[in-house]
């Protein structure tokens, strides 16, 4: 009796054996699965620092970047670096394939709204032509800094919080902080959006240094630029 129950253990191992059946296959199975799903799969925050370089189309590191971020990320823009490796800041996740970042210093310190397309143009004519540079638009501040707001396309507003003695609490530094600028004696405050005030073409939106969006005359030149791209993610792998 003892012996026919051992032929039959014996039996049933080598079965599961042959068939493949058994926990440890299955779970591999899973495991595979699971890494093609998640795994590989990159979560990009908005505001994230990206470090890319716009004329040869690839992704860089901090460590690639010749012009001071520590000077920049203390209010001081010495910069209007437009080449090379730079860093960015995620703007908008939305798209499947792709991200758009803006450029964490402005390439032009001061320019009119009315010579503006020419300036952008020339700032980044090395630049390959897929990443399509272009001005933020209001709309994407809004939604960059998840502000709950009915823009009605003719009021300022203020995307930074402050506090009780009205100090900003750089939430969102990355949008605006560094650009109170004094260059060869014309002091400068932010940058340009590309979203004109609504029944008034004389005006287009501006970031001020102080977390504020803002409308300002277009033959104003206290404001500068500070470009967005749109890149494949599968450029950052």
């Amino acid at each position: 009796m003892k012996k026919k129950i051992s032929f039959c253990l014996l039996c049933g191992v080598l079965l599961l054996g042959v068939t493949g059946c058994g926990n440890n296959d299955t779970s591999s199975l899973s495991n595979d699965n699971n890494d093609n799903s998640t795994t590989n799969k990159v979560n990009y925050e908005i505001g994230q620092a990206i470090y890319f370089n716009p004329e040869s189309n690839i992704s860089c590191k901090a460590t690639d970047v010749e012009y001071n971020i520590d000077d920049l990320d203390k209010g001081r823009e010495e910069e209007t670096v437009k080449s090379g490796c730079m860093r960015w800041y995620i703007i908008d996740n939305s798209n499947d394939d792709t991200l758009n970042l803006i450029l964490d210093h402005r390439t032009t310190y001061s320019v009119a709204y009315s010579n503006i397309e020419s300036k952008l143009q020339e700032d980044t004519s090395t630049w390959d032509s897929s990443v399509s540079p272009r001005l933020i638009t209001v709309e994407e501040i809004i939604n960059a800094t998840n502000l709950k707001l009915d823009f009605d396309g003719i009021s300022s507003f203020r995307f930074e919080q402050v506090d009780d003695n009205n100090v900003l609490q750089d939430n969102f530094a990355w949008l605006y902080q560094g650009y109170y600028t004094s260059n060869n004696g014309k002091t400068t405050f932010g940058y340009w959006t590309s979203t004109p005030v609504n029944n008034d073409s004389s005006k287009y939106f501006v970031v001020t240094k102080d977390g504020e969006v803002e409308s300002n005359p277009i033959d104003y030149d206290d404001y500068g630029i500070r470009p967005v791209i749109t890149i494949n993610k599968d450029l950052l792998k």
